[in-house]
């Protein structure tokens, strides 16, 4: 040390001490400062010191004065005196102390001669330090996860993080402040609520997958509670990759496989029409009405948070949340692997059919990997809605005239069920009600040549699509026949249906027998163009539907004209379903017509025949 820096501070009596204790001087030995290097705030522990005469001589009235900085209160006297220290011996003393505020605290310590001023005092002005910490435990508390250790989180996908004390000894808790950190960089985190003593809180949002741990800190210690976590990719991040890996290809190849029927359908206006795997909750928003969304997002949240199991929660839950065609938006196939798995926790193997067709769920999926059965399964259940929704609907719904008519309804909300206070007054509302009862029972009058039609290109085309999708297909047949109880539910409140019951209860057992019916009779070039002509013919159907050039609804019949033409027995002019039927019942027409004609073209062209059959013998 230079001279210079001597008299700045203790520094003199630092180096003299030195010197005595090198050379042996010193009147005592200080040794074993002992105190715990963690106090709970607000007990009691002792700090204790020994003293040593390392001489021949007594020493005698040992003045010893403990000191603290302010967060510490030293009990009973700071002072202690050793009255009389005989040759080589120790002594221990102690002091009881109390932390009273969270933080670093030291200890200084003073030694006094009374009674002989030779000797120098001595002072440690860290005499020992130690921490004091919260009378309490914490812990870390993850709210909108899933509960499992590592911590799941997804990318994107915020949750809030609280900070959750345990008081060991008191209900009155102290003042903490505290940090929350990461091992991870990409982990966003943005207070909520750090002000409050016994509430404090964090927006944490993950912006990347990974793995690390979340940290508890307490301000101003070296205290911290660690919470592993795991960062999955977002669940927008999952239906990228699906839209990406599996969608896209099985649109190049259903586009492939249907070029090739040969039908009157333009398949590359279909294939634009929008297909979008989505999570329950946007289809929610694009589809429903605001009151239903809400309703069914609280649903979404309660089945994820909640153990209910009750197959009504969630078959109601289903009957909103499945694979929807909507006219107007093109396809929304819902995605969520969590809630699909929690649907089918300890459920029977129907529950899990039923689940796995509406939520893309492949069998025995594991939700943290895809294997390449899962994949498999996925792709299956992918092709048969793709099939049924965008070529099936897409078809109905664009390309006949009865199915464009439609798509004016759904335009402005025209549709069954449809609350008329959604609608705006006076005009469109009036209007609505005014034709309620015949647009409802215009629309169920179309189910069954438009469910069918679906079900039929599904069932016929995945087979064509490869082995592997076409094994789905005997499974999408029992979901589709056997699980479907629509019929049996829609004939109670509609007038259309009692007066024209249906044979089954599934909406697209019937209208795929009619087209089966149809198909099986001409050989296999002609079969599915067959098919597909029967469907434009029985949808042939000109309501006087249409939008004028301010896109407003017009009517061209009056509900009575629109109401008979529906209704009147005799006549299936206006009925889709019933027009279908009479279709395929002049099939066995076909050949006796064929020997009737006489024209070449029809003669060899047996789908020539049946339409020129069907005009001549319906009109249509």
């Amino acid at each position: 040390m230079q001279d210079n820096y001597l008299r700045f501070g203790n520094n003199q009596e630092l180096v003299l001490n030195i010197f005595r204790w090198l050379a042996n001087k010193n009147p005592l030995e200080c040794h074993k400062f002992s105190v715990k290097e963690e106090i709970k705030l607000g007990d009691i522990e002792a700090f204790s010191i020994t003293l040593s005469n390392p001489h021949g001589k007594r020493l005698e009235f040992i003045n010893c004065l403990l000191e603290s900085d302010p967060g510490v209160k030293i009990l009973e006297s700071q002072e202690q005196v050793i009255r009389s220290l005989a040759p080589y011996k120790s002594q221990t003393i102690q002091w009881k102390i109390q932390a009273n505020e969270i933080g670093d605290h030291q200890l200084k310590l003073s030694i006094d001669f009374l009674k002989n001023s030779k000797w120098p005092s001595l002072f440690f002005d860290v005499a020992s330090q130690f921490q004091c910490i919260p009378n309490i435990e914490t812990d870390i508390v993850i709210h909108n996860s899933y509960n499992s250790i590592p911590e799941r989180l997804e990318v994107n996908k915020p949750v809030e993080v609280k900070a959750v004390f345990h008081n060991q000894k008191s209900a009155n808790l102290p003042s903490v402040r505290l940090r929350l950190e990461t091992s991870l960089p990409s982990l966003k985190i943005d207070p909520i609520n750090t002000l409050s003593d016994i509430n404090q809180s964090w927006k944490v949002v993950p912006q990347k997958a990974g793995e690390g741990a979340l940290y508890l800190l307490v301000e101003g210690i070296e205290y911290k509670k660690t919470r592993l976590i795991q960062v999955l990719p977002s669940i927008q991040n999952q239906i990228e990759s699906l839209s990406f890996d599996i969608l896209a290809p099985l649109q190049d190849k259903i586009g492939r496989t249907l070029i090739h029927l040969n039908t009157c359908l333009d398949f590359e206006k279909i294939r634009k029409i929008p297909v979008q795997i989505c999570t329950p909750d946007f289809l929610a928003d694009n589809i429903y009405s605001d009151d239903v969304a809400e309703e069914i997002k609280e649903s979404i949240q309660s089945l994820l948070a909640d153990d209910i199991r009750e197959p009504y929660v969630h078959h109601k839950f289903l009957e909103k949340i499945t694979p929807i065609f909507s006219p107007t938006q093109g396809c929304y196939i819902p995605y969520e692997p969590k809630l699909a798995a929690r649907l089918v926790e300890n459920q029977d193997t129907d529950a899990v059919n039923t689940v796995s067709n509406s939520l893309l769920l492949p069998w025995e999926y594991d939700t943290d990997r895809l294997d390449s059965f899962a994949r498999i399964s996925l792709e299956q259940n992918l092709a048969a809605l793709l099939l049924h929704e965008q070529y099936g609907h897409g078809s109905f719904f664009h390309q006949t005239r009865l199915g464009k008519q439609l798509t004016i309804l759904d335009k402005h909300g025209f549709v069954p069920n449809t609350d008329p206070r959604k609608i705006s007054a006076p005009y469109p509302r009036n209007l609505y009600e005014e034709y309620r009862e015949v647009i409802e029972a215009l629309w169920d009058s179309s189910i069954v040549v438009n469910e069918g039609f679906a079900t039929w290109v599904e069932l016929t085309i995945l087979p064509l699509l490869s082995t592997s999708l076409g094994q789905a297909t005997y499974r999408r047949r029992d979901h589709l026949f056997n699980k479907d109880k629509y019929f049996s539910i829609r004939r109670k409140e509609s007038k259309y249906f009692q007066a024209f019951p249906t044979s089954y209860e599934s909406r697209y057992r019937e209208g795929y027998e009619l087209f089966q019916r149809i198909q099986g009779y001409f050989p296999p070039e002609y079969g599915a163009p067959a098919v597909v002509a029967a469907m434009m013919k029985a949808t042939d159907v000109d309501m006087g539907i249409v939008e004028n050039n301010n896109e407003q609804i017009q009517f061209s019949l009056s509900r009575e004209q629109m109401h008979q033409a529906l209704f009147k027995r005799h006549e299936d002019d206006a009925r889709s379903d019933k027009r279908l039927l009479r279709i395929s019942s002049c099939i066995h027409m076909l050949d006796k017509y064929q020997h009737r004609v006489t024209e070449q073209a029809v003669i060899s062209n047996p789908l020539a025949a049946f339409s020129k059959l069907v005009n001549e013998e319906l009109g249509w």
